[in-house]
Formats: structure tokens, C-alpha cells, sequence
């Protein structure tokens, strides 16, 4: 199934972009970024037992 893809949106980070850019050069879309599109800091402390706090009921 064919689509019209206008362009690619990606966050700015390098790593996004490396992996975006093949697909970007194979069908000669743009790629956008979007600073939006970053990392979710759940805390600005460090907690050893983070993932007991994200799973917690």
C-alpha cells in the first residue's frame, strides 16, 4: 500500500535523526524537527528505587 508521506517529524536529538535519515533519503522526504518530542524527567532527584515508584498502586 502506497502512501504520500510529505514528511518525517523527529525530535532533535542526534540519535533520532541517525535513525530517521535512511528512511528520509530512501523515499526524498524532509525530515522536521520538533523540540517537543524529548525525554520525560519523571524527577529531578535521583531514586534508587525508581521503578518501584512508577509501578506503585
Amino acid at each position: 500500500m502506497d502512501k504520500d508521506i510529505d514528511y518525517i517529524i523527529s525530535s532533535s536529538y542526534e540519535r533520532a535523526n541517525r535513525t530517521i535519515k535512511p528512511l528520509s533519503d530512501k523515499i526524498a522526504v524532509e525530515i522536521a524537527l520538533d523540540e517537543r518530542l524529548t525525554e520525560r524527567v519523571l524527577s529531578d532527584k535521583n531514586h534508587p528505587v525508581w521503578r518501584e515508584r512508577i509501578w506503585s498502586e
